[in-house]
């Protein structure tokens, strides 16, 4: 479901709605992802468990924020790493590489990120439909322009 143009206030639970909830068949390892988005910005919320396996370095044109609340682990921005531990942030602009990392961590690690642009390839019904494509949806970008998806 496309959510261009929602321009009304939403409010529940992500914790009792499917709907929000975004498989993570890339990153296994019990890694949960709930996905939210808006007219012109996105919000994912991770918990990735101690011991994950490193998530892969990569790099979108959306400007990106990760907050940790809780938990710890390595963030990886522009090729440094940094210790991540609850209340720390990063910013990585549009284009630069980066990625987590909590094969090391000693607790769960709670992390957000907020997008800008949307990213519209982590809603749902979009995501199961590059996944039936054979593509993957973390290398493939939706924008509200894209024909085929709005």
């Amino acid at each position: 479901m496309s959510k261009k143009g929602i321009n009304q206030i939403v409010v529940g639970n992500f914790y009792n709605s499917e709907e929000y909830y975004c498989p993570n068949p890339e990153k296994k390892f019990g890694t949960m992802r709930y996905f939210f988005t808006g007219d012109n910005c996105s919000v994912a919320l991770h918990m990735i468990p101690a011991g994950a396996p490193q998530a892969p370095e990569h790099h979108h044109v959306h400007e990106q924020f990760l907050l940790v609340p809780q938990g710890d682990g390595k963030a990886i921005v522009d090729g440094v790493e940094y210790d991540s531990e609850p209340g720390f942030f990063a910013y990585c602009p549009s284009g630069v590489p980066h990625g987590y990392n909590a094969s090391e961590a000693t607790y769960c690690c709670w992390n957000l990120d907020i997008f800008y642009p949307e990213r519209l390839e982590y809603e749902k019904d979009n995501y199961f439909r590059l996944l039936a494509q054979g593509k993957k949806p973390m290398e493939t970008q939706i924008t509200k322009d894209t024909v085929e998806f709005v």
